[in-house]
């Protein structure tokens, strides 16, 4: 299967259109594209995402766990809705930036350079929330201080009914970004089908030796591609790929050649944040992502004619996080920072410093320039 489109298409015109304030948006006038029915029939679709939890067979282990019963499988998660982080951040791709984000607890897979393994491997320590009060502080935040609700994990596939409980649960339907490792089964596929409006799809491993070895899943390339193929075409869809040091030729060449045969329309983003666990648990070498292994890997892209996105992290002037919530810098020893969860707040310090400006006030967060 191979999906192609007109190169000159704005290939997320679908999902701008949603984050300019406008309804839920019915792509049905688009030939090729599946109407979401402005997420109508979402009691359904609950009922059905609540039937894959016992046994369960939401994501490709399908492990069969009795989660309504109080069992938990692989992922840990029982009724789901364990949120680790939730804030409104500026740090994604421009044209998620501000986003409301809703980071969960728990996953399918234990990749070894997971900086937040410690609530994918004890998510139970994470207190779950209940759809109706996340609906409500959703609506109360969306569109009003960000452009959308961001699902992200972890894996957000595993608390599948919850979510759409909370979406459910909505009194206005907002614009939705499903962030995921694309290894749900084909039944939690079709109930997510029509709830998003854009799907930022993780490929990791371009091989089955290293995705054995850094994830415990030999047939992850293959999974994660098919379930792509689904979604192309369909729903406004970005490729991410974290670029691993040492693994171009073995996971991040097939990635590239795989996207320019059979979806080289869709936005191809080259992430270069790696930074090395503190855990090593896998064949890869210690140390960060040099820039001179991105430049390569995205000019070899754009040899194979992919829809590469330049300088995608163009933070926005958004609203500060949930009360709380910090922006966490890493210095190292070389000298080199990582900056991880960009709030509105570390946002207007950068752009204050960068200014020369020397009055403060110029720069106070208030209603009236939260967004320059």
């Amino acid at each position: 299967m191979s999906v192609r489109q007109n190169p000159s298409l704005d290939v997320l015109k679908h999902f701008r259109r949603s984050v300019e304030g406008l309804e839920a948006p019915s792509m049905a006038q688009d030939a090729g594209r599946t109407d979401p029915g402005v997420r109508t029939g979402l009691d359904a679709k609950v009922q059905h995402a609540v039937q894959l939890m016992d046994p369960c067979h939401l994501c490709f282990r399908r492990c069969g766990v009795r989660r309504l019963q109080g069992e938990t499988g692989f992922c840990g998660i029982k009724q789901g809705g364990n949120i680790v982080l939730e804030a409104v951040l500026c740090g994604e791709e421009e044209i998620v930036n501000p986003t409301y984000e809703v980071f969960l607890a728990g996953c399918n897979l234990r990749c070894g350079f997971c900086y937040e393994s410690r609530w994918i491997e004890d998510p139970g320590s994470v207190l779950e929330v209940e759809s109706g009060t996340l609906a409500d502080r959703i609506a109360r935040t969306v569109p009003i201080r960000a452009s959308n609700v961001h699902w992200v994990g972890g894996e957000p596939s595993v608390h599948l009914p919850w979510i759409v409980s909370v979406l459910r649960d909505l009194s206005a339907p907002v614009p939705v970004v499903w962030n995921s490792n694309m290894l749900m089964t084909d039944e939690a596929l079709e109930i997510l089908t029509g709830i998003p409006d854009l799907i930022l799809a993780d490929i990791h491993f371009g091989c089955g030796e290293c995705a054995d070895a850094m994830s415990g899943f030999a047939g992850y390339f293959n999974w994660v591609k098919r379930q792509i193929l689904k979604c192309a075409g369909k729903v406004d869809m970005i490729i991410r790929h974290l670029f691993l040091p040492g693994h171009f030729e073995c996971c991040y060449l097939p990635i590239a050649e795989w996207i320019a045969e059979n979806c080289p329309t869709i936005p191809f983003h080259v992430m270069p944040q790696y930074v090395p666990p503190s855990r090593m648990k896998m064949p890869i070498p210690d140390r960060r992502t040099r820039p001179d292994e991105i430049e390569r890997a995205v000019e070899t892209a754009k040899l194979m004619k992919l829809n590469v996105m330049e300088r995608p992290f163009i933070p926005g002037g958004g609203p500060a996080g949930t009360p709380g919530f910090e922006t966490e810098i890493e210095i190292f020893q070389d000298g080199t920072v990582a900056i991880r969860n960009f709030s509105g707040d570390f946002i207007d310090m950068v752009r204050f410093l960068q200014s020369g400006e020397t009055d403060t006030g110029r720069f106070e967060r208030t209603s009236d320039n939260r967004d320059r």
